[in-house]
Order: C-alpha cells, then structure tokens, then sequence
C-alpha cells in the first residue's frame, strides 16, 4: 500500500505599498477602500505581484475588494487621491471632465444647485457673472445687458483671459462656448 500524498497549498504574496492598502482574504488580495486593485503582470488576482494604488483624483472605491476604482458620477468629484466617496460640486459650478476639479460657471449661465451635470443658459434678457447661482434680469434703462454673454465676445475679453488662467481652461474654448451662447 502506497502512503497518502500531501498536497500543500500556498496563500497569495500580497505586496504593500503603504501598509495599508492591502489586506488578505484567504486565497486573495484585496485593497482597502479608497484604493484600486491592480492585477499582476499574468492578470491573476491572485498573482504574487498583484497590487492597490491609491485612486486618483476623480476617481474612488467605496469599498475593500479586488475591483478598480470607479470615475465619480456626473456633477461630483473627488478631490485628491485616496478617496472612497464623491462630493457635489457647489451651486455655480460644475464637475470638470476629468471629475478632479469644480469649474465655475462662466459669464452668461448659472448651477442653481449643488451637482449640477452643467450650467444652464441665462435667458436673453438677463446676464450673470462667473460662478453664478442666478442670472440677473437686464436693467430696464437702456443700458445694454453685457455682463452675461456680449461683454465676452469682443475680444479680448479679460474675463475670459483672466478666467481660463486662474481655472486652468483652453482660452480659446472658453471664446467658442462664449460664442455659442
């Protein structure tokens, strides 16, 4: 009679980046919340070489797991890295593309509230300026209603210059969005 063979089974090597990434699960890695699971070079979560990074701005994981971080939905961001949930961007902004950032609203529209997907239109007898809740009605004097969307075109509008500069915005976008309202 031939002895029983023992087979041995080994656990996962799971590799840390900051200590605290990481944790096992028995025949897993998993990253704690807040940061991304990355599989190893062979795509095998259970991979020696598997590992968590931090999710970036813009991105976040609510939860502990081998899953990816998730981009933050429309009209929320997150902010630095690390994050587990999205926050709504302010009344008179909006998410930016990359969800990383909030982006006020330019002159001529308006987030009447927190997590708005854009700015909206301010109507063409009213005008509003950047990083507006409300548009505001023209006055009814004579004077020409410039503060929302005419003031912006004729270039070159500081506005525009001064505000793509400080929000990290293409200039020349910012004057074809201006254009179209």
């Amino acid at each position: 009679m031939g002895s029983p063979v023992d087979f041995l089974v080994l656990s996962p090597v799971c590799l840390r980046d900051d200590g605290l990434s990481l944790s096992r699960d028995g025949s897993r890695c998993e990253c704690a919340s807040g940061f991304g699971f990355v599989a190893g070079a062979d795509g095998d979560i259970a991979a020696s070489n598997a590992t968590c990074r931090p999710c970036r701005a813009g991105m976040v994981k609510a939860e502990a797991g081998d899953r990816p971080c998730a981009v933050c939905g429309t009209g929320t961001v997150a902010l630095t890295d690390g994050l587990t949930e999205c926050s709504r961007c302010a009344a008179g902004s909006v998410a930016s593309g990359d969800r990383d950032k909030c982006i006020p609203c330019t002159p001529g529209t308006h987030a009447p509230s927190s997590g708005m997907a854009s700015c909206l239109k301010c109507a063409s007898n009213e005008f509003s300026y950047v990083g507006a809740v409300a548009c505001q009605p023209c006055p009814g004097d004579g004077t020409i209603c410039a503060g929302g969307s005419l003031g912006t075109l004729i270039p070159p509008s500081v506005v525009l210059i001064v505000y793509g500069l400080v929000a990290n915005v293409s200039i020349g976008k910012l004057f074809l969005a201006a254009a179209s309202i």
